[in-house]
């Protein structure tokens, strides 16, 4: 290096330099990085390694030392880090800004469905409604990427019966069934096959198996769910007769972002990232899953096997098959606070159709007044708002002391992990995700504990 180049070396320069001689006294080599000053003040930042130099009998007589000016490659691995920190950022704000027209249309197509149209009109409402749910699906899987990547998928483990983890995805994906004229040919639900894992991510794997099955089968066909259990393992096997998946393809089907190229004509959408979830989900329950097919056109089978829980009393207490219609109807004061008008009013008038008395505020200022002079009993508020957001909205409302005190809903297009403990920790009982849809809003509702009536 030229003159101006020379380093002045820190002040905690002389404990690097005993670190360095431990190590080479001890016969073994140093590799350290540092951010150093040059005497024109511009910082650079230097990997040093030193190796200790042995004379014929091996003893330790010096050391050789190189240092490498890499503050390009550190520069680099920042830029890396923050293009990470920016796409999760953007995945998190494109699933907040879809999500809000998206909630709109389907709270509009379950109006229409519950005017009861018929003709055209009627089918067009079960087509909003129907591509609308499609679209939720699409970005839970896109916010999942991230949480892949950097290994940050959060399980809520709990007992929970694989039979009503199935039901609940087969509902979930019966209007991709039903839009595409298959069928599905189901065995084994009847039986007690208890795990311990997480129910929604579960459900995420079974909704992901069948949604691959009926995309890349023909229309018409039968796709079989089969569970049983084998050598101490639940195994869950969906195998569809469509186009197959060729040997090279085997081992690539779980990587992320892949999709056969011999499928491309069938692939009606999809990002490529829900048998990569598929895998993940499965793994961090200690479980496997594996593909088969003979090759094209001949058909493929998954099979994900997870330990079991021992053999149990039947408790089935999973809401997968809970009867919405079952009990007393409960009439509540529901206040929703929502900038969005299209969500704010077809949001009113779903509740409304179940006889709910319902107010609306349209910013986080007039959501605060309306809760403390109206009292309801349950509150849906949303996140982004105006002015105010819904966290500092939360911590308000807690901070009065209301009594009898509002059961608060964080309705939000904010999905991540974080955002639901974010929300919980403001004061919120509950974080639900938009769009919602009504068997949720009903079940949400008869759920809210009785001191909340």
């Amino acid at each position: 290096m030229g003159r101006n180049a020379r380093m002045l070396y820190p002040s905690q320069s002389a404990d690097q330099f005993d670190t360095v001689l431990k190590s080479i006294r001890a016969g073994e080599s140093f590799t350290g990085e540092h951010q150093r000053q040059r005497k024109d003040g511009s910082i650079i930042e230097v990997q040093h390694t030193v190796s200790p130099i042995r004379d014929t009998h091996g003893r330790v007589v010096g050391a050789s030392g190189i240092s490498r000016d890499i503050t390009a490659r550190k520069q680099a691995e920042r830029e890396i880090q923050q293009a990470i920190r920016n796409r999760d950022h953007f995945l998190a704000m494109l699933s907040h800004e879809l999500r809000n027209p998206l909630g709109a249309i389907l709270n509009a197509s379950q109006l229409l469905e519950e005017a009861h149209l018929t003709g055209e009109p009627g089918a067009a409402c079960q087509v909003v409604n129907r591509q609308a749910e499609q679209m939720g699906l699409l970005l839970d899987d896109l916010l999942d990427v991230a949480r892949v990547t950097q290994n940050k998928i959060v399980l809520r483990r709990e007992e929970c019966l694989l039979a009503d983890v199935i039901a609940a995805a087969m509902d979930a994906v019966q209007p991709i069934i039903t839009s595409r004229e298959q069928r599905l040919d189901v065995t084994g639900l009847d039986s007690d096959t208890r795990v311990h894992g997480d129910p929604a991510r579960l459900q995420q794997v079974v909704i992901n198996l069948l949604k691959n099955a009926a995309k890349y089968s023909p229309p018409g066909e039968t796709i079989s769910v089969r569970l049983g259990r084998e050598g101490g393992q639940a195994v869950l096997q969906v195998t569809d007769r469509g186009v197959g998946i060729s040997p090279e393809m085997l081992d690539r089907v779980f990587e992320l972002f892949v999709q056969s190229n011999e499928t491309l004509d069938r692939a009606d959408g999809g990002m490529g990232v829900g048998l990569t979830l598929v895998r993940a989900i499965v793994e961090l329950h200690g479980g496997t899953v594996v593909a088969r097919s003979d090759g094209y056109n001949t058909g493929s089978e998954f099979t994900v096997r997870l330990p079991l829980l021992p053999d149990s009393a039947p408790r089935r207490n999973s809401s997968a098959t809970a009867d919405l219609g079952s009990g007393p109807a409960r009439r509540f004061r529901i206040a929703i606070v929502e900038d969005n008008a299209d969500s704010r009013a077809t949001l009113q008038a779903l509740l409304q159709l179940d006889r709910h008395e319902v107010d609306v505020a349209a910013d986080g200022l007039e959501g605060i007044q309306l809760i403390s002079d109206w009292h309801p009993d349950v509150a849906l508020v949303d996140i982004g708002l105006p002015g105010l957001d819904g966290f500092e909205v939360a911590r308000r409302i807690r901070a009065e002391q209301l009594r009898p005190a509002p059961f608060l809903v964080a309705l939000t297009g904010y999905g991540f992990p974080s955002d639901r403990q974010k929300a919980l920790a403001a004061g919120f009982d509950m974080h639900l995700v938009k769009p919602l849809k009504r068997t949720q809003l009903k079940k949400l509702l008869q759920n809210i504990p009785a001191k909340n009536q």
